[in-house]
C-alpha cells in the first residue's frame, strides 16, 4: 500500500542527494522520494514538506554534521528492549532531562487497538506525548544515539513509522550520570494536531485507523473527557522506569500527567493499582514488558 503525504509547501529548488538513502530503500519518481520498509512505502515530495509548524525535508544537499543522532524518549521508549525493536543499532543508552516540557497521557495511539489492548468503554486508550510548558520542570528521559540518515525535520525512518501521530523537535536535554556534558542536543516526539497527522499520512489513514475504532480526534481531547492511560502500556512504562533507577521512577510518577494536566500517574496509580496487573499479550512482550 502506497502512503502519500498531502504537500502543504513544495519548494523545487534542492537536488536529490540520493545518497544520503540507501539505493534499495529510495527512488525518484518525477517530484517525489519514495522510501519503503516491509511494512509501507511512504513519499516525500523533494524539497520541503510542512508539517504543522516543522519541515521535514530529503533530498539536501547539505553534508552531515554527524555520524549519528540523539533520539528521547519518555514512554515505551524508556525501555532499551523497546527501543531495540526499532532500532537495533542504536548505542549509548542513557538517561538525561529535558526542561519546558510536560509528559501527558493524553492521547490515544492507533498500536493499541490494532493490538487489542485498548479499553474504549473505559477510555484506557492513552499514549503518552510531550507538550510545551514554559513553566514546568519537565522530566526524566531516555537518550540513545542511531545512526545519522541526514534527514531534516524527521530524525529517522524508523521513529517516523513508530510514531506516526507526533511531531518532531530538536531539544536541550542534560545528561543525569556524573561527568556528563549538562546541554546536549536530541531529537523529541512532541504534541500535534489531527490536521497535521492528515497532512502527513492522508484521510483514509486516519479513517481507518481512528474512526473505524470509534475514534474522531488523536490530539483533541478536553481536559474534562475522563480519558485514561492504556493499561498494558501503562504498566509497561512503569516497569520500565523502574528498571532505570529511582530518578527515572520517581519522574514517570510525579512528572507525569493524566488528559486533566492535574492528575500525577503516582496520584492515578493509588486510585486504580489494578492497572499494573495488565499483562501483554505474548505478541506484545517485548514492546510492552518493560
Amino acid at each position: 500500500m502506497q502512503v502519500g503525504f498531502c504537500v502543504v509547501s513544495l519548494l523545487l529548488h534542492r537536488p536529490c542527494a540520493v545518497s544520503r538513502i540507501p539505493a534499495r530503500q529510495i527512488s525518484v519518481r518525477g517530484k517525489c522520494a519514495h522510501f519503503w520498509s516491509s511494512k509501507a512505502s511512504v513519499s516525500f515530495p523533494l524539497g520541503t514538506v510542512k508539517s504543522g509548524s516543522h519541515n521535514l525535508l530529503l533530498g539536501s544537499s547539505d553534508p552531515l554534521s554527524d555520524e549519528t543522532i540523539t533520539i528521547l524518549g519518555y514512554g515505551s521508549l524508556l525501555s532499551e528492549k523497546s527501543a531495540k525493536s526499532t532500532f537495533p543499532e542504536l548505542s549509548n543508552f542513557r538517561l538525561g532531562r529535558i526542561r519546558n516540557y510536560r509528559r501527558v497521557f493524553g492521547h490515544p495511539a492507533s498500536i493499541f487497538f490494532a493490538t487489542g489492548i485498548a479499553d474504549l468503554p473505559s477510555l484506557q486508550i492513552a499514549s503518552a506525548s510531550a507538550e510545551f510548558d514554559q513553566d514546568s520542570a519537565g522530566f526524566v528521559v531516555s537518550a540513545f544515539d542511531v545512526p545519522n540518515e541526514g534527514l531534516s525535520g524527521v530524525p529517522s525512518r524508523a521513529l517516523l513509522e513508530r510514531e506516526a501521530s507526533y511531531d518532531f523537535e530538536k531539544v536541550v536535554f542534560a545528561g543525569l550520570t556524573k561527568n556528563c556534558n549538562p546541554s546536549m542536543e536530541g531529537w523529541l516526539s512532541v504534541r500535534s494536531t489531527d490536521s497535521a497527522y492528515i497532512k502527513k499520512w492522508g484521510q483514509e489513514r486516519f479513517d481507518r485507523q481512528f474512526r473505524k475504532n470509534g475514534i474522531e480526534t488523536i490530539w483533541h481531547w478536553p481536559e474534562d473527557s475522563g480519558l485514561r492511560p492504556c493499561a498494558v502500556y501503562l504498566r509497561h512504562c512503569y516497569l520500565a522506569a523502574q528498571s532505570m533507577g529511582e530518578e527515572c521512577f520517581n519522574s514517570l510518577l510525579d512528572e507525569s500527567y493524566l488528559c486533566d494536566r492535574s492528575t500525577t500517574i503516582r496520584e492515578y496509580l493509588n486510585m486504580y493499582p489494578e492497572v499494573l496487573d495488565s499483562v501483554p499479550p505474548p505478541e506484545l512482550a517485548l514492546r510492552y514488558n518493560g
